[in-house]
């Protein structure tokens, strides 16, 4: 009676087929890890060529002795480096892509700062606009005067840009005038963002924040007044009245507007420009019949 089971003959095909298979395997891993190796060594080499030509960018010529050996713990150590004065095309060639990402991460180190810039004033102006308040009995003034309250803006033109002026009544504890007791802290502030050219310094974007809420909005008084940029080439006000429509100018009667929308414009000193546009809702809908 024949039991089952293999042969002799299959058993030995099976160490073979079995036997060649862990030779390929154990060889990809050694041409793997014998990859890797070389991988990190051409990485090594490669920053070190190129702390090399930085090097020669400092020094701005060659280096004396142009040869040598890499000293005990270096990572190439026992190996030989040398500057080949007829490989000075190449190395030019090297130089001239190494500045080349130099300037272009220049010019990107330039933008990030000119959006940080914008982000900076936009946030500044934006919460003096959502801190707006419009004074009915300050607004009635005296023999049935009535004077700006809440917020009072120009719509002005300069050279082609717009350089609007913005004047605001805001209840904040204030930005500049971070002395007051609390208890002495009149959070009521008058505020004001205008553009002024100076001859020696040339154009300006100004703060200005004066804590005595007296006179026309639009004047100073006991203030302090700061230069937030050099670089403010623009800044474009829509305002939008109970009707929804928009007005370039708001005379500051009759209280807030429903919403503002505000258009800044940032140039740097290479030309490159940046813009940040925003719209604030100073009055939201409440429903009918309620009036925020």
């Amino acid at each position: 009676m024949k039991r089952p089971g293999f042969t002799l003959l299959e058993v030995l095909v099976s160490f073979a087929l079995l036997a060649g298979l862990l030779t390929l395997i154990f060889q990809s891993q050694t041409e793997g890890i014998f990859f890797l190796a070389k991988t990190a060594r051409l990485e090594i080499v490669q920053k070190e060529a190129m702390n090399r030509l930085m090097g020669l960018e400092r020094a701005g010529e060659m280096p004396n002795p142009a040869s040598g050996r890499f000293e005990t713990g270096h990572p190439l150590e026992g190996g030989r480096w040398e500057i080949v004065q007829e490989q000075e095309d190449f190395l030019a060639l090297l130089l001239g892509g190494y500045f080349q990402f130099q300037g272009q991460s220049s010019r990107m180190s330039k933008t990030i700062h000119l959006r940080q810039e914008l982000r900076n004033l936009e946030s500044l102006i934006r919460a003096d606009l959502t801190e707006a308040v419009y004074l009915e009995n300050y607004a009635k003034g005296a023999e049935g005067e009535i004077r700006p309250s809440g917020i009072l803006a120009m719509d002005l033109m300069e050279g082609g840009f717009n350089r609007d002026q913005l004047h605001l009544q805001v209840h904040s504890r204030g930005q500049f005038f971070t002395g007051f007791k609390l208890a002495y802290n009149p959070e009521l502030f008058e505020v004001s963002y205008y553009f002024e050219t100076n001859p020696q310094t040339g154009l300006g974007f100004y703060r200005r924040e004066a804590y005595f809420i007296d006179g026309p909005l639009d004047e100073g008084g006991d203030a302090i007044v700061h230069q937030l940029s050099k670089r403010l080439t623009q800044m474009n006000l829509t305002f939008f009245d109970d009707q929804n429509q928009p007005q370039k100018d708001w005379p500051g009667k009759g209280g807030l507007p429903l919403g503002v929308e505000v258009e800044l414009t940032l140039e740097g000193e290479d030309g490159t420009s940046q813009t940040s546009h925003f719209v604030i809702n100073l009055r939201p809908a409440m429903g009918p019949g309620v009036r925020f």
